[in-house]
């Protein structure tokens, strides 16, 4: 089994456009990192910056390429705030080849925010 892939030790990418989350509603960003090969790692890393009035509405989800969703963070949280956070992941059933997308679910009206960036590191 291959843990690492089969290019370089670990690639990444990252989305430093900032993106408004729709209130309520599901904003999309993606990422897809050049000169990557195999397979992603065990300790894949999603790091997110979200300034939102009350983060305790809002739901994460990475998408791999081939459409595989992995929840990162589920209603957590409350009140105004910054999630600022890196989530390991275990991608390692996953290709590093191809679009990946970051979906950000506000699940109730009333509370503002936007997507700052997001990194991904396979």
């Amino acid at each position: 089994m291959n843990l690492g892939g089969n290019g370089p030790a670990f690639c990444s990418g990252g989305n430093g456009t900032d993106l408004a989350i729709p209130d309520p509603g599901t904003a999309q960003s993606t990422i897809a990192p050049a000169g990557c090969s195999g397979v992603a790692a065990r300790t894949s890393e999603v790091a997110v910056t979200i300034p939102h009035a009350y983060v305790g509405d809002l739901v994460l989800r990475l998408v791999a390429p081939d459409g595989s969703s992995y929840l990162l963070r589920d209603r957590a949280g409350g009140f105004e705030g910054v999630i600022d956070q890196v989530f390991v992941v275990n991608l390692s059933r996953e290709s590093r080849t191809g679009t990946w997308r970051l979906r950000v679910q506000d699940t109730v009206a009333g509370a503002t925010g936007y997507l700052d960036a997001w990194s991904l590191t396979l």
